[in-house]
């Protein structure tokens, strides 16, 4: 797609709309395929579909 020379990166604003997995719909295979991942205090990249479920604070599995 063509795009202009004044659009860069720093004048993009992005959208994801991703699942959040529970334990009714977790699907390993589209967790591996995830290409969205979330920075978590501790320095780890984790998939933003499994943050619900493993990775939010406050939560109980």
């Amino acid at each position: 797609m063509a795009a202009p020379e004044k659009l860069t990166y720093d004048r993009v604003f992005r959208v994801v709309i991703a699942q959040f997995l529970d334990r009714f719909s977790f699907d390993l295979g589209a967790v591996k395929r995830s290409c969205v991942h979330v920075a978590v205090p501790d320095g780890r990249m984790v998939p933003l579909d499994t943050w619900n479920l493993f990775h939010r604070t406050g939560t109980t599995a």
